[in-house]
């Protein structure tokens, strides 16, 4: 006992709190001990586990569920995209810039292209 006392001693005389005596070093300790716990309880309970204490696998499952849940909410399926991309296609774009009379270096650099691609596609498609 004498030795963890000692041991929970240096630590806060690491961080520069000097405790009155060995009673308050104890004191201490588990009130952070029992504020961990108390965390550690409402992260639980924050993702659906409501015993009092769990397993380790049982953690796992419910962090990955969790996170699962977390990422099926936020992450718009494959549908949903394509819906959403009403832009042109680079080869509608190269057309219109090159009926307007932008060069292939131009247009390549407009849409993200290569410059032989867009010289390519337009001499083929002209």
């Amino acid at each position: 006992m004498d030795r963890l006392v000692d041991q929970l001693e240096a630590d806060y005389n690491r961080t520069g709190t000097t405790p009155k005596n060995a009673q308050a070093v104890v004191r201490r300790h588990h009130g952070k001990v029992k504020a961990l716990h108390r965390e550690l309880s409402q992260e639980l309970h924050a993702i659906g586990y409501c015993g009092r204490y769990a397993t380790a696998g049982e953690v796992l499952d419910l962090m990955t569920e969790a996170h699962d849940r977390a990422l099926d909410a936020a992450r718009p399926s494959a549908r949903a995209i394509l819906r959403q991309q009403v832009g042109e296609h680079w080869h509608d774009i190269a057309k219109r810039l090159r009926s307007e009379g932008a060069t292939y270096g131009a247009i390549a650099k407009a849409i993200g292209q290569g410059r032989s691609a867009v010289s390519n596609y337009l001499l083929r498609n002209a």
